[in-house]
């Protein structure tokens, strides 16, 4: 139990930092371990984010106070001002389907098989190719427009379906709207908190834990998953491109695909 827990945790938290789809190799190692995936790993997930981001998320919470002061304007926000204030809809399309899938399983025919993982392993692929040939505006999170952010809302919502990646659609889509590299890729970690933790939070069961031993399987789960997706941001962050990503995604797909007629 506990070493098949620790390598869910594990590859969640590569996965979900870096733009390779956590959902699909969620559903690879199910399916291979004929196993669900343990609760609580994207909170792992999203600690390691705010470890990260520590800096910027406490910059964050002191410009929602300065937001009170009479001679706030808009127009002037800050940086993290603005993140503050468009962080927490964007994940509003990933709360909606995530509960309607849990709970009543709306996506089933869409890509929650070996078959559609893989084509949209390879459709992620895609999405790396034009993020790393995407035009740099030199755009800032001061240029973010309410636009920008429905648009990465979506992206986000459609990163439940296992193949796509939440990172891969939010980065590289920022990146192509003109965004520059650094804020793009801050900006897709920061919405992914209140995504990460909100999605669990309000799909989370005690009964898919049960007693006392997966809870302490999950805690195990939970640690590598905050481990790895802390080495996995790092390990983004100081790459200037995607494409060894990309034919990573390429192969996972192709896997996946053969994997669905051998088992």
């Amino acid at each position: 139990m506990y070493l098949k827990s620790i390598l869910f945790g594990l590859v969640e938290g590569l996965t979900s930092a870096l733009p390779v789809s956590e959902s699909g190799h969620r559903l690879l190692l199910e399916t291979l371990f004929e196993k669900s995936a343990p609760a609580l790993l994207p909170l792992g997930v999203a600690l390691a984010i705010i470890i990260v981001y520590h800096k910027t998320l406490w910059q964050m919470i002191l410009g929602v106070g300065g937001m009170f002061k009479k001679n706030f304007r808009w127009k002037k926000a800050t940086r993290y001002q603005m993140m503050a204030v468009y962080a927490l809809p964007a994940a509003i399309p990933y709360w909606i389907l995530l509960y309607l899938q849990r709970s009543y399983g709306i996506l089933e025919g869409i890509g929650f098989n070996l078959i559609g993982c893989g084509i949209l392993f390879i459709l992620t692929a895609g999405l790396l190719y034009i993020g790393d040939h995407s035009m740099d505006r030199n755009w800032g999170i001061t240029d973010l427009k309410g636009g920008h952010v429905f648009k990465l809302a979506l992206f986000q919502g459609a990163s439940i379906l296992p193949g796509f990646s939440r990172t891969a659609f939010t980065l590289c889509m920022a990146r192509n709207m003109g965004f520059d590299k650094t804020d793009a890729m801050e900006f897709s970690f920061i919405m992914a908190v209140p995504a990460l933790l909100g999605g669990e939070l309000l799909t989370l069961h005690p009964a898919a834990i049960g007693p006392m031993g997966p809870w302490l399987a999950a805690l195990a789960a939970t640690t590598l998953a905050a481990i790895g997706g802390l080495l996995a941001v790092k390990a983004l962050i100081k790459r200037d491109r995607l494409g060894w990503l990309l034919v990573y995604c390429l192969i996972a797909g192709v896997a996946a695909i053969v994997l669905n007629f051998i088992l």
